[in-house]
């Protein structure tokens, strides 16, 4: 009998935990981000005319991230992120180096596997805004040379963000998160109606990828 009593009162607690660990996985959840990256500005001209350096740039992205489980596995989501892209240009006799900073928010629907597990498996992808906040020309020192050439470039951009990686409980409602993150816009960055705009030139990319880590609190 005491053996029949022992296995029930197991039997609960076990139910007991699981269900507290799904739970934990529902509901709200705020956190913070960021990831070192590498970034390109993609011009299919700029590359025929070999006046780019196609060479992938580190950069780095940060903010702040919330969002809702409508279920213990899917939910949505959204984020805050200030992004900087960096692309060099060669010329025979000089370098520089054209410099981004965007503000970045994306509208995501996310998932993650079975929130049983002491590790969980994340993944994330929907739409983008980039709201170009400063854009300047610097030379190899990292000085600037022009000042702000914001009106180069389009206010606002269109794009997507993609991510996959994992998640651990460090305590309580507390996670740490870690995985890959890809980020790109759909339309071109440059302002067609600059003066200085050449009709007819390719459209220009903004492309990043990056090792993201962070912080994510459930509200439950």
């Amino acid at each position: 009998m005491k053996q029949v009593i022992l296995s029930s009162v197991l039997f609960i607690t076990s139910l007991c935990t699981i269900s507290t660990t799904a739970k934990a996985q529902k509901g709200f959840y705020v956190g913070v981000q960021g990831a070192p990256q590498l970034s390109v500005m993609f011009n299919e001209d700029d590359v025929k005319a070999n006046g780019s350096d196609y060479k992938s740039k580190f950069s780095q992205t940060y903010g702040v991230t919330g969002g809702y489980n409508f279920t213990s596995r899917m939910g949505i989501g959204t984020e805050v992120m200030y992004s900087t892209s960096k692309q060099r240009y060669t010329a025979p006799h000089a370098s520089y180096t054209q410099q981004f900073s965007y503000v970045k928010v994306p509208l995501l629907f996310t998932y993650n596997s079975n929130p049983e597990s002491k590790v969980v498996f994340t993944a994330k992808a929907g739409p983008q805004v980039g709201l170009l906040v400063k854009s300047k020309i610097t030379n190899a020192d990292d000085a600037s040379l022009n000042g702000d050439n914001k009106d180069k470039y389009r206010d606002m951009v269109f794009g997507a963000t993609a991510g996959a990686g994992a998640r651990v409980r460090l305590a309580g409602n507390i996670y740490l998160h870690g995985g890959v993150r890809f980020d790109g816009s759909f339309s071109n960055i440059e302002n067609k109606d600059h003066h200085g705009y050449t009709s007819g030139r390719a459209k220009t990319y903004d492309l990043n990828t990056g090792i993201e880590f962070g912080l994510k609190y459930f509200l439950n």
